[in-house]
């Protein structure tokens, strides 16, 4: 009779759902190790949001410091067992330093060069934040690095090298090189090129943090013409797979060609020089080699 009222409790918790989200207070650093009875998650913002019934948690923060046993409330607890259950669990003090040797030896810990990208990152992400806006969280998958190729009208064929330092927004600077052979430009025979810096960002709104948009500024030979040209491009990138380390991307973008002619003789006026505006569609695979 025992066994048949535990099985009925257990499987009364495991059927019923379980909503819990997460956060930090104090001293407890972004993003924090979870393991519980199922295995172990991360926690990279506040008021993350994690199903399922944990009958215990343990957790670390980002520099591997144990933390004490989180603070936990339920918001709208009900009898009802259509209704779910949600939890607030607040991650608020670490245990001393002299008392968990063992404890922190068994978290991960960031290495010096990963720290140091990590903190460029987050200052560029401040900086962009101040002017653009933000809430401020650290998101999963940034900062990283990313090669692709693809196919685009003003880079013909290319292979391209992305680096974003920051969280939820932060700075970007690419660059790549191609040949075009899939169209007939005035300009096909050159080895084209392009280089570019701006940012990107994450819609919050959307919950996705496995995709970004990023903006940026490029000074590039083009197989369009001859002479180099400026473009404002954009381009939205999303990640697939268990560990969102593939993905696609496509973008746009529009700007002027002859700039080199512009900018050798500030008197000539925009009609001798005969400035053309240059448009763009690109679309290509992307990988993440390295990811935080």
């Amino acid at each position: 009779m025992l066994m048949i009222l535990l099985s009925s409790t257990m499987n009364a918790q495991v059927e019923r759902q379980y909503i819990n989200y997460f956060y930090v207070k104090g001293e407890v650093c972004l993003p924090v190790r979870v393991k519980h009875s199922g295995g172990e998650f991360y926690v990279y913002k506040n008021g993350e949001r994690h199903d399922g019934y944990l009958s215990y948690i343990e957790a670390w923060d980002c520099e591997g410091r144990h933390i004490v046993s989180p603070t936990l409330s339920n918001d709208g607890y009900s009898t009802d067992k259509t209704k779910p259950i949600i939890r607030n669990y607040i991650f608020e003090y670490l245990y001393p330093n002299d008392n968990d040797d063992e404890s922190s030896s068994s978290a991960p810990e960031m290495t010096t060069t990963q720290r140091a990208v990590v903190g460029v990152g987050s200052a560029i992400g401040q900086g962009v934040k101040s002017i653009w806006g933000g809430t401020g969280y650290a998101a999963e998958g940034y900062p990283n690095f990313q090669i692709g190729t693809g196919a685009s009208r003003a880079y013909g064929e290319f292979a391209r090298a992305k680096l974003c330092l920051g969280d939820e927004m932060g700075f970007a600077m690419f660059g790549g090189i191609g040949k075009e052979y899939l169209l007939d430009s005035d300009n096909k025979d050159c080895t084209s090129w392009h280089i570019g810096i701006g940012c990107y960002f994450i819609f919050d709104s959307l919950n996705d943090e496995d995709s970004d948009l990023t903006l940026g500024l490029t000074y590039a030979e083009t197989p369009l013409q001859s002479g180099k040209i400026l473009m404002l491009d954009g381009t939205y990138s999303i990640f697939f797979t268990r560990s969102k380390r593939f993905g696609v991307f496509g973008g746009c973008g529009i700007g002027v060609g002859k700039v080199n002619e512009l900018m050798k003789d500030w008197g000539y006026s925009w009609s001798e020089v005969g400035p053309n505006f240059i448009w763009d569609l690109n679309v290509g695979i992307s990988i993440k080699l390295w990811t935080e």
